[in-house]
């Protein structure tokens, strides 16, 4: 190996670190990197750190109306650590009864999990069993206990006094204690929201580069290309017995199917004095070129009489040209290259460069070569209006020929789209994830300016009284919240787009970031917070400023 490949070395993997484990090339299967499931608990944490904010400054808002309760018990000689005591207990038993209605939540959710192809592809699956049960109850009983620590200690901060005066207890002119540090929640509150802005960024970018991708052209004809695996049959028989069904205009062999992540490298030189290099290839009939719809522009395609016992021609691309060291298509058409078995074989053609690889993956130098011994699919070039109806003809033609052996075969248009289909698992997820997220900031978003308002309600009652409108109330009132949502906004927008163009910009084939994919993130998150202030203050202010001037 070192010879062979100098700078390469074997280690030892340890059958836990497969899966998931390290992103490598060729694995023998489809594989989960780590890095994809951390990225997936990054998201589950970020959720759960927004709802214990979120909870703690609800909780916080609520005591508004329990703060003549808290003022009783300290004025019946209870303690601070009993008051504490009690929200705390509360706290656990809300966060235990959210954990009976998540178990419903997750008894729905599970097969939807479970039905995922990235999942199905890894094997990943979600199970009941003990521990897992257990393991949720734990941590629900934990997540009580952190999100109920703020508001216990808030609340039994309370002065005895103000606490009897009902809301008085948070009037404004109360410069002591917590109260005075609300601009905290506010920070809070903006690191939701920030959250909530990458989060639906995120979604549609992701959305927008599996639709791009999805759209985007190969430069091989992959529409017209049924495919049918040869589960070791000869190629030749299976030509005969399927070459006649209606609909078929021409057939072609090769070794694996382009541009879904599959490579054979080889090692080839031009001359008997250099180094050898990796070129990639395909094995394939002397119809492959013609049947993909593959645009030669030097040279000429495979012989028809080509000989299959020994290799000697092989079509390469653009890059495979320039990497063995000519200067154009044309000069590499004839040249003699050794092959890592030190035979040499004659460069007839060179194709035009085309996405071979997956389209996130720039390409690559590419040698088409003839060696039968490694056809593991027929590819059968269509021209029919039915396709539904020509697929069924073909299953139904295989299981005549071969009873013992499962049809596998399919259009190779959906192969390719299969091999994207991470990417809407992955949007589905995030997609998910997102709408718990924004319902919480949005919950959030409302228990902050309930309790702000809350602590203006007199102050509402004047300014009704003195002739303000609804407009200028709500400037007043909230015009703190507006400009906090401004400057995350223009924070975590650049925050969002620099974050996600770490791996979009890595793709080869890319759609390009723009106002119409982080538009409508922005637009959602405005309008859900508009929304919310809106509803709060028009409440705040469509009752009579005569009961706002007895609020103590």
């Amino acid at each position: 190996l070192k010879e062979d490949h100098p700078g390469y070395e074997f280690e030892l993997q340890g059958l836990t670190e497969v899966v998931p484990g390290k992103l490598l090339s060729n694995e023998i299967s489809f594989t989960l990197p780590k890095i994809v499931l951390l990225f997936f608990a990054l998201l589950g944490l970020v959720v759960i750190i927004t709802a214990s904010i979120n909870y703690a400054n609800l909780s916080i808002a609520k005591s508004l109306t329990r703060t003549r309760e808290v003022g009783i018990r300290k004025a019946n000689g209870a303690s601070k650590s009993q008051i504490i005591t009690q929200f705390l207990v509360e706290s656990v038993l809300i966060s235990t009864l959210s954990l009976l209605v998540a178990i419903g939540i997750y008894w729905f959710l599970i097969d939807q999990f479970n039905s995922l192809w990235i999942f199905n592809q890894v094997g990943i699956t979600l199970e009941d069993t003990v521990f897992a049960y257990g393991f949720f109850l734990l941590f629900s009983l934990l997540l009580g206990l952190i999100s109920g620590v703020g508001p216990s200690y808030f609340v039994s901060r309370l002065d005895t006094i103000r606490s009897l005066k009902g809301n008085g207890a948070f009037s404004n002119t109360h410069k002591g204690g917590l109260l005075s540090k609300i601009s905290g929640k506010k920070i809070l509150l903006s690191i939701q929201f920030g959250l909530s802005i990458v989060m639906l960024v995120s979604i549609f970018l992701i959305r927008d580069q599996a639709n791009y991708l999805t759209r985007s052209s190969f430069g091989f004809d992959d529409e017209h290309i049924y495919f049918v695996r040869l589960q070791g049959h000869d190629p030749k028989v299976i030509e005969t017995e399927f070459a006649r069904t209606p609909g078929i205009e021409d057939v072609t062999f090769t070794s694996h199917h382009p541009a879904v992540g599959r490579s054979y490298g080889g090692n080839m030189k031009l001359n008997e004095a250099d180094e050898y290099m990796t070129i990639y290839h395909f094995s394939v009939e002397e119809r492959y070129v013609s049947v993909m719809g593959l645009e030669l522009i030097a040279g000429t395609d495979f012989p028809q009489t080509a000989n299959h016992q020994q290799e000697k021609f092989i079509v390469v691309n653009e890059l495979a040209t320039r990497r063995l060291g000519f200067e154009s298509a044309a000069e590499a058409v004839g040249a003699l290259i050794y092959v890592e078995d030190d035979s040499r074989v004659k460069i007839i053609g060179v194709v035009k460069d085309y996405h071979w690889e997956p389209l996130m993956k720039s390409i690559e130098p590419l040698a088409l070569r003839i060696k039968p011994e490694d056809y593991q699919y027929a590819y059968f070039k269509i021209g029919v209006n039915d396709p539904g109806a020509f697929g069924k003809q073909m299953e139904q033609k295989w299981n005549e020929y071969d009873e013992a052996r499962t049809f596998q075969g399919g259009f190779l248009n959906e192969e390719t789209d299969l091999f994207y289909q991470f990417f809407y698992d992955l949007g589905g997820i995030l997609t998910f994830i997102s709408l718990i997220a924004i319902a919480i900031t949005a919950l959030g978003f409302l228990g902050m300016v309930s309790f702000h308002l809350k602590t203006r309600t007199k102050e509402i009652g004047i300014r009704k009284v003195l002739g303000a409108s609804f407009g200028q109330i709500t400037l007043s009132m909230t015009g703190g919240f507006m400009i906090m949502l401004a400057a995350t906004a223009l924070v975590m927008v650049p925050v969002a787009v620099f974050a996600n163009g770490l791996w979009i910009n890595e793709m080869a084939v890319h759609s390009p970031i723009s106002i119409f994919n982080v538009g409508p993130a922005i637009l959602i998150v405005v309008l859900l917070s508009g929304a919310t202030i809106l509803t709060q203050v028009w409440r705040n202010t469509s009752e009579n400023p005569v009961n706002a001037l007895r609020s103590e």
